[in-house]
């Protein structure tokens, strides 16, 4: 099977397909394929944000004569920033749904539901469209508890349980690491402030 073959499954995955979500998640050859949909995934994601990114550092550089060159040092801070962070939180919610899984009696592993979920990953992209977006993002929700259940052996009631535990877990991590994120920016700045202001 070609990649395009594993677009197909995807699509089969997002439409709720169990049969092809549990062949998916059997299948080592498609461990390459979910990885290289996820990380095209994130890329569309991070260009985006690099030209929105790009976009505001000019407005802003512009008022110190600067705007080409903060646009840009900006817009490649946010593409890299977004694609490291699209990438971390894609497996990070993945192994929080398996540990949670366990605690409902799983039978599945990491792979089993990295595979089905990577290949149905490109439902993510509409949720950067106004309005649909919202649907996108609820029957992303959808697709991961029908995913879980499949993957995990769980019924659809637990693995429903399952993804609303790992959705508080995985927003309780995320807050923390960006405070951490954010502390370490404030005292780099701060430190930077207060060497700039110590004579020679």
């Amino acid at each position: 099977m070609g990649y395009f073959d594993y677009l197909k499954t995807g699509f089969e995955i997002v439409k709720l397909n169990r049969r092809e979500i549990s062949n998916a998640a059997n299948d080592e050859q498609a461990t390459r394929w979910s990885m290289l949909t996820v990380v095209l995934v994130a890329v569309v994601y991070s260009v985006l944000a690099g030209l929105i990114g790009a976009a505001v550092g000019s407005m802003f550089g512009s008022l110190f004569g600067k705007g080409a060159a903060l646009g840009s040092a900006f817009g490649l801070g946010i593409f890299v920033f977004q694609l490291v962070a699209t990438l971390v939180m894609f497996f990070l919610m993945a192994g929080i749904l398996v540990l949670v899984s366990r605690m409902f009696g799983s039978q599945g592993s990491f792979m089993n539901l990295v595979r089905p979920l990577g290949l149905a990953y490109p439902l993510n992209i509409l949720s950067l469209v106004p309005l649909l977006g919202i649907l996108a993002s609820i029957w992303s929700l959808v697709v991961m508890a029908v995913t879980v259940s499949e993957t995990q052996k769980l019924s659809i009631g637990k693995s429903i349980g399952v993804l609303v535990i790992s959705i508080v877990a995985f927003a309780i991590i995320f807050w923390l690491l960006f405070m951490v994120v954010f502390a370490g920016l404030f005292a780099a700045a701060g430190t930077g402030a207060l060497l700039a202001s110590q004579p020679y």
